[in-house]
């Protein structure tokens, strides 16, 4: 699923990266987005550059088939939103270095 990217873990910290970084910049505290949204960042992001939407997307939809996303809105531009379960992996992944506040 892309080089160098261990599923899920490296996947769920993009996606925490990019709300974080949206969060700083636009003071969007929604804990849902797009595709479209992801992909921009992704753009401007040099060290994420290398992922292919296709597998952005894929990766997205499987992370809301394992449970980790919700999707609450299909087409025609689906939205995404994460939960418990993901904040629960992100804590695992990330212990002790990220401020667990915002994403309580």
């Amino acid at each position: 699923m892309g080089r160098g990217y261990r599923y899920p873990d490296s996947y769920i910290i993009i996606i925490a990266k990019f709300l974080e970084w949206r969060r700083r910049q636009y003071n969007n505290t929604s804990r849902c987005f797009t595709y479209e949204g992801i992909f921009s960042w992704i753009k401007r992001e040099p060290m994420y550059q290398d992922i292919a939407r296709t597998t952005m997307e894929r990766v997205i939809r499987k992370l809301a088939e394992d449970g980790y996303l919700d999707r609450v809105r299909e087409r025609p531009r689906a939205l995404f939103c994460i939960n418990t379960r993901f904040i629960e992996a992100l804590k695992r992944i990330l212990h002790g270095v990220m401020d667990h506040e915002w994403w309580e």
